[in-house]
């Protein structure tokens, strides 16, 4: 058996021994949570980073829907304009033969 003394020791020992203990796991729990606030954060950086370039590939795609229905407005404009002006040329070509058959046969 043990005497008071060595029990006390002992106890005091386990004390000492529980404290090293706490201390080391608080130290890992800090350390873990540490580690995890910084994977946190760097996944809420990346994040953010993925959202603004979502936002602005939304925005280029936007600005050329933009021009590419602007550039279509303007080739059917510019081709109906074309069309337009050879139809009054071929009416006008068209009026000139008219008129010429008509003086033909006239004469």
């Amino acid at each position: 058996m043990l005497s008071l003394p060595d029990e006390i020791k002992q106890a005091q020992w386990i004390k000492e021994e529980r404290k090293k203990i706490l201390m080391e796991a608080q130290k890992e729990s800090e350390k873990i949570l540490n580690d995890a606030e910084s994977k946190i954060r760097a996944m809420v950086d990346e994040n953010q980073i993925t959202q603004s370039a979502y936002q602005e590939a939304q925005e280029i795609r936007k600005k050329a829907e933009e021009i590419s229905r602007e550039i279509r407005k303007s080739t059917t404009e510019y081709a109906d304009t074309v069309l337009r002006d050879l139809q009054r040329q071929l009416k006008d070509v068209s009026d000139t033969l008219e008129n010429n058959r008509k003086q033909l046969r006239g004469n």
